[in-house]
């Protein structure tokens, strides 16, 4: 299929004539002209939108991680790196 040629594209449980957008969280038809369905989802403004979502939620979860502590110890490091140089 196009899991591999496509993000966020995985087999579909509707069947052969579906493949799973992951992103939209929906099955969608592509038994009509295939390749080209895929493509036309993909280009679409609800899975572009849907695509940006995530990439939006992943970005505001790595920050909620980040360490200020130990961000501020990297950023020493480099410092000190750069002066030895």
């Amino acid at each position: 299929m196009w899991c591999s040629e496509f993000e966020y594209v995985a087999v579909s449980k509707a069947g052969n004539g579906y493949f799973y957008c992951s992103a939209c969280r929906k099955d969608v038809a592509c038994s009509h002209m295939g390749r080209a369905d895929v493509q036309r989802h993909c280009a679409g403004p609800r899975h572009i939108q849907s695509v940006s979502d995530i990439k939006t939620r992943a970005t505001m979860n790595m920050d909620a991680y980040v360490d200020k502590s130990q961000e501020a110890l990297v950023n020493k490091v480099v410092i000190e790196i750069c002066a030895v140089r």
